[in-house]
């Protein structure tokens, strides 16, 4: 009886970061380990894929690992913790099956993959390079809501728009270049709700529409930007001199 009413739904998310080779890798590493780690991965826009064009693969993969080595896991009351515990066990057993699973699949524990408490366990980097495994892979297909990213190479810019595009996920991304020409190119492209340049995925905090693409929601977060997608739109129209709005522009 109420009828169809207009909604908003911020569901899923797991972002991935493209590098390209003009990239100032020092910062796409950090910013990149951090969309990892922060709030040990339990964001709907974290880091979940690393997608690093071919001839800067191995040296950003040693300094995302760098980077992620130096977070101190521990009790979030203690000023010396970077990061924090998992909501629940339940959570890091998650993690580490898929993590086993990308391994047992031809993966390689780049940095992590070891429990340090009931609900504690290290920010962890996996190398996966069959392309076509990848896809089929948890921490590929599933939102893992912990602090856990793959990382592969690519080639060409179009290899790389496919794999980011291919996950059922559309919320963020996060582009590491100064090449105007590709940047547009991957904005116009990449099938997600908000494009991030040199930057890790952030929720916006209400200062621009946040939202995403595919299954990751509908409608947009934000000031403004909500109240906005749920207003609709009422046409009237006046005929002042008795003949149809029709003739009006005859």
């Amino acid at each position: 009886k109420a009828g169809i009413k207009q909604f908003i739904m911020e569901l899923g998310g797991g972002d991935p970061a493209i590098v390209l080779e003009d990239a100032d890798i020092d910062l796409a590493a950090e910013r990149i380990a951090l969309g990892i780690y922060s709030y040990a991965g339990q964001r709907c826009d974290a880091v979940k894929l690393i997608l690093a064009e071919e001839s800067v693969y191995g040296e950003l993969k040693k300094r995302v690992a760098a980077n992620l080595a130096k977070v101190v896991v521990g009790d979030p009351r203690d000023e010396k913790t970077v990061m924090g515990p998992l909501i629940e066990p339940k959570a890091v057993e998650e993690m580490l099956e898929a993590v086993k699973e990308a391994v047992e699949r031809g993966g390689k524990v780049v940095y992590g993959g070891r429990r340090l408490g009931l609900t504690y366990v290290e920010p962890t980097l996996v190398e996966f390079h069959d392309k076509d495994t990848l896809k089929e892979l948890r921490l590929f297909k599933e939102e893992i809501f912990a602090p856990v990213a793959l990382i592969t190479s690519f080639k060409e810019l179009d290899e790389a728009i496919r794999i980011a595009n291919s996950r059922r996920y559309g919320l963020d991304a996060a582009v590491f270049s100064y090449n105007i020409d590709k940047i547009r190119k991957l904005i116009r492209f990449l099938e997600f709700g908000a494009i991030y340049v040199n930057d890790m995925p952030r929720h916006g905090v209400g200062y621009y529409p946040f939202g995403g693409l595919k299954e990751s929601g509908l409608g947009r977060e934000g000031i403004g930007y909500s109240v906005e997608y749920v207003t609709t739109y009422k046409t009237i129209i006046y005929n002042y001199r008795g003949r149809g709005v029709w003739r009006y522009v005859t």
